[in-house]
C-alpha cells in the first residue's frame, strides 16, 4: 500500500489567496483616500486659525499688516507662542498659506487647495466658506 502525500498548496489555491488579498487591499486603499483628504482639510483649518490668531495678537501688540505679510515666520517666532513656524504656515497639502491683506487692518491666510477641497468635496459655496472660515477666505480680496 502506497501512502500518498498531499502537496501543501496548489498553484490555484495560492492564486485565489493572492486575488482575495488584492481585492481587500484595494478596498482599504480606496476608503483611506477620503480619510487622508479629511485629515489634510482638518490640518489646514487648524493651522490657518492658529496662525491667524497668533498674527492678530501680534498685530494688537504693534506689528503692522506689512510686517505680517512680509515675514509672518518672524512675527510668530517673536510671539514666543510657537517653536516651529514651518508647519504652522503650511496647509495640509504642504503648500504655504498666502497671507493677503483685507481692507486696511485685517488679513487672511489663504490656501487654494483647501478652498477647492471645501467646494468640491464638502459642496460648500464661496459665501458659505467666507462665513465659516473668515480668517481664510474673503471674496473681496480674491475678486480683485
Amino acid at each position: 500500500m502506497k501512502i500518498r502525500r498531499k502537496s501543501p498548496l496548489t498553484i490555484i489555491e495560492i492564486m485565489i489567496v493572492i486575488t482575495i488579498i488584492s481585492i481587500v487591499g484595494g478596498l482599504m486603499t480606496h476608503n483611506m483616500k477620503g480619510s487622508l483628504a479629511k485629515g489634510r482639510s482638518f490640518k489646514s483649518e487648524a493651522a490657518s486659525k492658529e496662525a491667524h490668531d497668533i498674527l492678530s495678537l501680534q498685530q494688537a501688540c504693534g506689528s503692522t499688516i506689512k510686517e505680517i505679510i512680509d515675514d509672518p515666520s518672524k512675527i510668530i517666532i517673536d510671539s514666543g507662542l510657537v517653536k516651529s513656524t514651518k508647519k504652522l504656515l503650511q496647509d495640509g497639502w504642504g503648500n504655504p498659506f498666502e497671507i493677503r491683506k483685507v481692507g486696511d487692518d485685517d488679513f487672511i491666510l489663504y490656501s487654494e487647495k483647501w478652498i477647492t477641497y471645501l467646494e468640491e468635496k464638502k459642496g460648500m459655496e464661496r459665501n458659505e466658506i467666507e462665513e465659516s472660515y473668515p480668517w481664510a477666505y474673503h471674496s473681496s480680496v480674491l475678486n480683485e
